[in-house]
């Protein structure tokens, strides 16, 4: 027996993965040094990095990577650039335009984005008999997911279920808004929660906090104003741009709007504060993206000046 285990022990005698060893000279980085993502973001523009990271993932689409793979398979692996693009995909992981699974690989969340979230929120089970669970007529404060089919989830934390909101209840609420919801209905039992009729029910009865100050999308003209088409589903009321408040924009034109007002019959109406261009153009979709994730791909004079008196090369100073 001695012999037939030495015997079976060498028979994959390259099993065991061998690491590749770090070269010599070779610079430790941390993900979060700043000087270092700064640079890296004046070289190459967070708009640009944003972009080119979401055109390689719709390109493999279906595909995952490690972080540290995907920059090397775009070119990005030397180790002063990987804060830089640590930063900018980890960005756009958190804003769901990427999807991070659990074995900690990166890929394209493309327009399936409302779908896998809802998976998640499904996939979560009802809390456990002896867990704390809301009560009718008790108010909570979380934050609301809206669908764009016209519901919406609050999520409370320290509790393990969410509370279901019917299109009717949420108010003037946007999706990413902290809200104040009134529990109205209690299900007798948690055991399922593949029914709305059988989920925790509330109203949203005050919203404390905004996510949104401006929004992107598309103009549509409809009589003597325009209303806008977000870019992000899941805002559901409508907006209204007066002509007068459209900054000479035209129906067809991507935009970018704020100085939000919301009416009472559940409306939102708004003003024109950037024409980005005409819905369709890659480069304008590319900005809509960046503008819809908060990031402004244009810089002042003194940013480009620093920016080209950067050296390329490693000094050892």
């Amino acid at each position: 027996m001695a012999r037939q285990r030495k015997i079976s022990k060498s028979r994959f005698p390259n099993k065991k993965k061998n690491r590749p060893a770090r070269q010599d000279g070779a610079e430790k980085v941390r993900a979060n040094d700043h000087i270092l993502i700064n640079e890296f973001l004046f070289k190459r523009g967070e708009t640009s990095m944003a972009a080119e990271i979401i055109s390689f993932l719709t390109d493999h689409d279906g595909e995952r990577f490690r972080s540290v793979e995907l920059a090397k398979k775009m070119g990005y692996g030397e180790s002063r650039q990987l804060p830089g693009f640590w930063y900018v995909l980890h960005k756009l992981q958190e804003d769901g335009v990427v999807d991070k699974d659990s074995d900690r690989c990166y890929g394209w969340a493309g327009l399936e984005a409302d779908t896998y979230e809802e998976h998640l929120v499904e996939a979560r089970q009802f809390p456990l008999p002896g867990k704390e669970r809301y009560k009718v007529d008790n108010t909570y404060t979380g934050k609301l997911s809206t669908h764009p089919n016209g519901y919406g989830f609050v999520d409370v934390e320290g509790f393990d279920d969410d509370i279901f909101i019917g299109a009717d209840k949420l108010g003037q609420s946007l999706h990413g808004d902290v809200v104040e919801v009134l529990v109205t209905k209690v299900p007798d039992t948690y055991v399922s929660r593949q029914s709305p009729h059988q989920r925790c029910e509330g109203i949203v009865s005050n919203v404390v906090t905004r996510k949104l100050a401006t929004m992107v999308g598309t103009l549509h003209r409809e009589n003597r104003r325009f209303l806008l088409k977000p870019d992000q589903r899941k805002i559901l009321p409508e907006i209204h741009i007066p002509l007068k408040a459209a900054a000479k924009a035209k129906a067809g034109d991507k935009v970018l709007v704020g100085d939000l007002e919301f009416l009472k019959n559940g409306s939102i109406q708004a003003r024109v504060l950037e024409i980005l261009g005409v819905a369709g153009e890659s480069q304008v979709e590319v900005s809509a993206i960046a503008r819809g994730l908060g990031i402004d791909e244009t810089f002042d004079e003194g940013i480009l000046k620093f920016a080209e008196d950067i050296r390329e090369e490693i000094t050892e100073d």
